[in-house]
């Protein structure tokens, strides 16, 4: 006999009782879907956010503070370009490169949490060296979910960053 077909014939019989398990699974115990941006009256949940942010890295510092609508994108870039690459010893030639702060971010609100705030975002410094050679750059991209109105620290070391989602007010 073929030890194949019946390892293959067991390994199917197995994955077909897993997914009539998966079916006969009651309501309660199935995950829910969580809701989505594409989902009928997500972004309905709450209107402007103000996004403030506080980044440092080494001596390099950058600020923010932006409104944004529920769901969409929001950046900004603060900075320059600098000449580098043409230090002694080189061979004459040099670029500029770009420097300073971006932020961009994706918020969404939760629909089932009236506080809570997902959003998706990358933050990055970046500065000519000392010696003007070359270029340090930090930067973090992540998704984390924010309680409104609370600074909250999403990085501690080697760079500090400090995160405030909050209802944007008309002043």
């Amino acid at each position: 006999m073929n030890r194949g077909f019946f390892l293959g014939a067991a390994l199917s019989l197995g994955l077909v009782r897993a997914a009539q398990a998966a079916i006969a699974t009651p309501p309660a115990q199935a995950a829910t879907k969580p809701l989505t941006a594409a989902d009928p009256g997500f972004h309905e949940t709450c209107g402007n956010l103000k996004i403030e942010v506080d980044a440092e890295y080494q001596d390099m510092r950058g600020l923010a503070s932006l409104i944004v609508s529920d769901g969409s994108q929001v950046n900004q870039i603060v900075g320059g370009e600098k000449r580098v690459g043409a230090a002694e010893g080189k061979d004459g030639r040099s670029e500029l490169k770009k420097y300073g702060f971006i932020f961009n971010a994706v918020p969404a609100c939760d629909p089932e949490k009236a506080d809570a705030v997902a959003m998706e975002f990358q933050v990055e410094l970046s500065s000519p060296s000392a010696n003007g050679a070359d270029m340090r750059v930090w930067q973090v991209q992540s998704r984390l979910t924010f309680k409104k109105g609370h600074r909250t620290m999403v990085i501690a070391k080697p760079a500090r960053v400090f995160i405030t989602v909050s209802e944007a007010k008309p002043e």
